[in-house]
């Protein structure tokens, strides 16, 4: 069991672009962030869970591994496998925390900017 432990950065590729979360992370073709757990999505599920509705729009550099997951046409269902508050700090937050604080306050969307993200925080 010892060896298949994730730890520490790992880089996650988007597989669709234009989904949430890149848009959060300011539309990057990659983000890498932190990783500590032995978790993973069984490979043979994931065409029913798309079939269900779930997009899987994140994984790794071998595409066998999802990293992200979200729910199309809800305002904030983001599933993430790394640890977004590991790279936290007060003044910048991890895009996916300011998603979802964005999305309580019904303020995705409103203060999009490509080169940030929606976040637009400059440090």
């Amino acid at each position: 069991m010892g060896n298949t432990m994730r730890l520490g950065c790992r880089r996650t590729f988007f597989s669709k672009p234009d989904c949430l979360t890149s848009k959060l992370y300011g539309s990057p073709p990659h983000v890498d962030e932190r990783h500590r757990h032995r978790y993973e999505v069984n490979p043979s599920f994931v065409p029913m869970l798309e079939s269900a509705g779930l997009h899987f729009v994140g994984c790794d550099e071998s595409r066998n591994r999802m990293e992200i997951v979200e729910l199309q046409d809800h305002p904030f269902y983001v599933g993430v496998q790394f640890h977004p508050e590991f790279k936290s700090r007060p003044r910048r937050p991890s895009p996916p925390f300011t998603g979802l604080i964005m999305a309580a306050t019904k303020q995705l969307g409103a203060n999009s900017n490509s080169s940030n993200g929606f976040v637009g925080a400059s440090d």
